[in-house]
């Protein structure tokens, strides 16, 4: 088994952090509003994940479809 090395001053994802879980307006949507975020490939998919836990928690539906530089987001019946 290989040894594991514990680093110092790794930076924290940015997608990971609480506060983003915040920062889009999933809850202030009502249906057929939609908002366009430009993010890597790896935010589109942090993004995906928090619009699906957010609508299964608040009975909500939305979707998403990934852009040029970015996705966008609808809210849905």
């Amino acid at each position: 088994m290989s040894e594991i090395v514990i680093e110092k001053n790794i930076p924290v994802n940015r997608f990971l952090d609480r506060a983003n879980r915040n920062r889009y307006p999933f809850a202030e949507m009502e249906p057929g509003d939609s908002f366009f975020v430009e993010l890597d490939d790896a935010g589109i998919n942090v993004l995906r994940v928090l619009a699906s836990r957010f609508a299964k928690k608040h009975g909500l539906s939305f979707a998403t479809k990934k852009m040029d530089s970015g996705v966008r987001v609808w809210r849905i019946e």
